[in-house]
């Protein structure tokens, strides 16, 4: 158990904390602390709180399983392997008033061609088959007007998108798709020329309603 020690040096005292502990049956001294004067001890005390300082907030992480691989990982030096044996990207522009940042986004932002690509393979939207072509001229008006359509589906995302609703082109057309008018027609009374005729949109999700006075559709219904 803990023990306090005084030693007097050349006329002045200093005191020592042991912890003693019995070792194969014999009393031991397994730690000593030097505590100093007394007037160090004193001043230590002074300084101290007298009543336990109150904190604003406690953060709990992992650091058992966290600290044990980063030990491992620096002593088998992963990181220096991974640099050795990683391939290096190295990126030429001719935009010399880009900044580094810019550069790499730029590259980075390929997944966005990947995407269109991704698109015109859908099954139902902006699919590129089938296609009922076999002439060069044909396929060529074939690719334009497909990609034509990937134009404008992409600014048609870009403008929900910019007004904070952001959807994947497929969930767009099927929200879209699922906007039905509905034109009710009457039969003709005496002196009507025309049969009297009703619209009326399909029943609208909340959803559907958003996009719908988003992008200002209702204009286009009949007054």
């Amino acid at each position: 158990m803990p023990s306090l020690t005084a030693k007097v040096i050349h006329g002045k005292t200093y005191y020592y904390l042991r912890e003693c502990q019995r070792v194969n049956g014999r009393p031991k001294i397994v730690r000593t602390v030097y505590l100093g004067t007394p007037q160090k001890i004193l001043a230590a005390v002074e300084r101290a709180p007298s009543t336990p300082q109150q904190h604003e907030a406690v953060e709990i992480a992992d650091f058992g399983d966290v600290a044990a691989l980063y030990d491992l990982a620096e002593q088998i030096g992963l990181v220096e392997i991974i640099d050795r044996h990683t391939p290096k990207t190295i990126l030429f522009t001719d935009n010399d008033d880009w900044t580094n940042e810019e550069i790499v986004l730029a590259y980075r932002s390929q997944h966005h061609i990947e995407d269109a690509f991704r698109q015109m393979k859908h099954p139902h939207f902006l699919g590129w088959m089938p296609m009922f072509h076999w002439t060069d001229s044909k396929i060529r008006v074939h690719a334009f007007y497909c990609v034509l359509a990937l134009m404008l589906s992409s600014l048609l995302a870009r403008t929900l998108h910019q007004k904070g609703i952001a959807l994947s082109m497929p969930r767009m057309f099927e929200l879209l798709g699922g906007i039905r008018e509905t034109l009710v027609i009457y039969p003709r009374q005496a002196g009507q020329h025309k049969h009297p005729t009703r619209t009326s949109l399909s029943q609208l999700s909340a959803e559907q309603e958003k996009v719908l006075d988003v992008l200002h559709l209702r204009r286009y219904l009949p007054q």
